[in-house]
C-alpha cells in the first residue's frame, strides 16, 4: 500500500474476509505509508466491514511554533471515523552512547487510537522495520487524540494548586530576566504570587496555605467550565471534515489539567535555576511557599 497522492485524499485498502483490521495492523500500514514524508500528519481511518475495505485519509498539520498536536485541540472527528492518529518525526540521542552518535538519530512516530480505546504505536528510524506496540502511550498526543473521538482521558495528575505554583515561578523568572542585576527580596517575590491579595506581605507558609486551600476549593472541572467558550486552536487551523467545540465541553478534567500545566514551565525545571540566582534567604522562602513540591530543595548560594 502506498501513501495517497494528496495529503487529504483517502486511500482504500482491502481487508481479509470477515476480519476487521486491528489497530496494530493499521499502525504498521500507516507508518509504512508515511515514513518518507517529513511533515506531521493527522490520520483518520473509516472501516467498511460490508465491502471488506478501509479508507485511509491524511491531513498535513500546518507548521506551528508550539507542539503540532495543538492544531487538533478543539477538533471533533466525524462519527464515521473509526480510528484517528498522528504521524510525526523527531530526533533522539542515546545518552548511553554519546561518543558513537555525533548527530541525533531521526525517528518517525506513529500513534493510532480506535473508538473502543484500543491503541497502537510505532517509533522507528526511517527504513527500519516497524515494531508495533499495543501499549497505550500517555501524554499530550494521546489526550488530544482521545478527545477528538470524544473519549475520556486519565484523571488529573496534579491539583489546581500546581497551576498557581507554576504561574508564580513563571512570573518570577520573567522578572529576573528583565532586570538581571536587581536584588530580589521576599516582598518582591511574594508580590508576584497569584494569591497575594492585599494587605501586609504574607509569610511563605501563608502563601502555601492559600495555595492548598485553592486546590480544595477549585477543581479542574470548575476551571474547565470557566474556560467556557474560549476559542481553541482547531477553530482556526483544524483539519477539514469534522466540527469544533469550545474548551468547556471539548476538554475533560484530565486533558484540561495537562493542557493548562503544559503551557507553563514545570516547577521542578524552573526552581533550581531560580534558587541559583536569588539571594539565599529569599530563595529558601520561595521554595517553602510552594505547595506542589514533594521534596524541598535547599537554596543556592
Amino acid at each position: 500500500m502506498t501513501a495517497p497522492s494528496s495529503p487529504s485524499a483517502p486511500s482504500r485498502g482491502p481487508l481479509a474476509p470477515a476480519e476487521p483490521p486491528s489497530v496494530a495492523r493499521l499502525a504498521r500500514l500507516v507508518h509504512l505509508a508515511t515514513v518518507d514524508v517529513p511533515v506531521t500528519r493527522y490520520v483518520h481511518v473509516r472501516i467498511d466491514h460490508r465491502e471488506e475495505a478501509f479508507d485511509l485519509g491524511f491531513w498535513d498539520v500546518p507548521p506551528l511554533p508550539t507542539h503540532p498536536i495543538e492544531a487538533l485541540v478543539g477538533f471533533v472527528a466525524p462519527t464515521s471515523w473509526d480510528v484517528v492518529g498522528l504521524v510525526s518525526s523527531g530526533r533522539v540521542r542515546h545518552l548511553d552512547r554519546p561518543d558513537q552518535e555525533p548527530d541525533p538519530e531521526r525517528i518517525i512516530s506513529t500513534v493510532l487510537f480506535q473508538r473502543d480505546g484500543a491503541a497502537a504505536s510505532v517509533i522507528a528510524p526511517p527504513g527500519a522495520e516497524p515494531q508495533v506496540s499495543d501499549e497505550a502511550p500517555i501524554g499530550l498526543i494521546p489526550d488530544v487524540l482521545h478527545r477528538t473521538l470524544g473519549r475520556p482521558t486519565a484523571p488529573p495528575d496534579q491539583p489546581t494548586g500546581a497551576m498557581v505554583d507554576a504561574t508564580w515561578l513563571d512570573r518570577i523568572a520573567a522578572g529576573v530576566l528583565q532586570q538581571r542585576n536587581r536584588r530580589r527580596s521576599w516582598r518582591w517575590l511574594a508580590d508576584r504570587h497569584p494569591l497575594r491579595g492585599g494587605g501586609p506581605v504574607p509569610e511563605p507558609m501563608e502563601l502555601r496555605t492559600r495555595t492548598a486551600a485553592y486546590s480544595q476549593e477549585r477543581s479542574w472541572a470548575d476551571l474547565r467550565l470557566l474556560a467556557g467558550i474560549q476559542e481553541l486552536p482547531a477553530s482556526r487551523s483544524g483539519p477539514p471534515g469534522g466540527t469544533t467545540a469550545p474548551a468547556g465541553t471539548w476538554f475533560d478534567d484530565g486533558s484540561f489539567s495537562r493542557w493548562v500545566l503544559g503551557q507553563l514551565p514545570p516547577v521542578e525545571a524552573v526552581l533550581p535555576d531560580l534558587l541559583s540566582v536569588l539571594p539565599v534567604g529569599a530563595g529558601a522562602s520561595m521554595a517553602s511557599a510552594l505547595d506542589s513540591l514533594d521534596e524541598r530543595p535547599g537554596a543556592g548560594t
